[in-house]
């Protein structure tokens, strides 16, 4: 797996992943402060309104695939709905067809940014794989409840 980071700005990440033994559980994002595990906060976290759906220390790539919640190379700050159930749902789907061993999975994120902001305007999720996954979603950081993804193509499983 790879991380960038463009200044204190997580950026992208990318996993190949050959069948379920390559998924690997990731870290939480600390979250309390906790002395044995302190508090990671990405930038402009707390510039967010925690409205209804609170605000996430979102992992561009998630938990589930091996992301950890401990490098700010891995988190952006979302609102709480985006994360989950939105970019959630795409990734529990990417992560179904990998764990089923059907086919080997090369997997994108981008935190898509606004010249001079640390918050991101959206995350751009793709994975492609050898048994007819194409995944091109963007996912809009909003907080409406109505926020769906936007995808040019979304087949998990050929």
């Amino acid at each position: 797996m790879s991380l960038t980071l463009d200044g204190c700005r997580a950026t992208r990440t990318h996993g190949d992943f050959n069948g379920p033994e390559d998924l690997e559980d990731g870290t939480a994002t600390a979250w309390k402060n906790d002395p044995r595990r302190p508090m990671v906060t990405p930038p402009e976290y707390w510039l967010l309104p925690d409205h209804q759906h609170g605000r996430a220390r979102g992992h561009l790539m998630g938990k589930q695939f091996g992301g950890s919640g401990d490098n700010l190379r891995n988190l952006v700050s979302l609102h709480g709905w985006a994360n989950s159930p939105v970019m959630s749902g795409i990734e529990t789907k990417i992560k179904t067809e990998i764990k089923s061993g059907r086919q080997r999975v090369s997997y994108d994120t981008r935190a898509v940014y606004a010249p001079g902001s640390g918050t991101p305007l959206a995350i751009h999720l793709e994975a492609h794989g050898t048994g007819g996954m194409n995944v091109d979603c963007l996912v809009l950081n909003v907080a409406d409840e109505d926020n769906e993804p936007i995808c040019s193509s979304q087949t998990y499983g050929g």
